[in-house]
């Protein structure tokens, strides 16, 4: 699996979780706060590019929310 397929996938399952849900909002909420003026689809595509790795990196010492993802 090449790298575009597995960010793809963990995104997937990412989104499957309902304690990601409030991550979800707020990660698109920097994303257009940094990129004013960028499209829908540029701001989506960069939020499935980078939302796992932001994620890990948010939860990084959170033990109740980390450990069940």
């Amino acid at each position: 699996m090449d790298g575009h397929s597995f960010t793809k996938a963990h995104y997937t399952v990412l989104q499957m979780s309902t304690l990601v849900a409030p991550y979800i909002e707020e990660h698109k909420n920097i994303l257009w706060s940094k990129n004013p003026g960028q499209f829908d689809t540029w701001i989506n595509h960069e939020h499935m590019a980078s939302f796992g790795s932001w994620l890990q990196t948010k939860l990084m010492g959170n033990t109740s929310v980390g450990d069940q993802l």
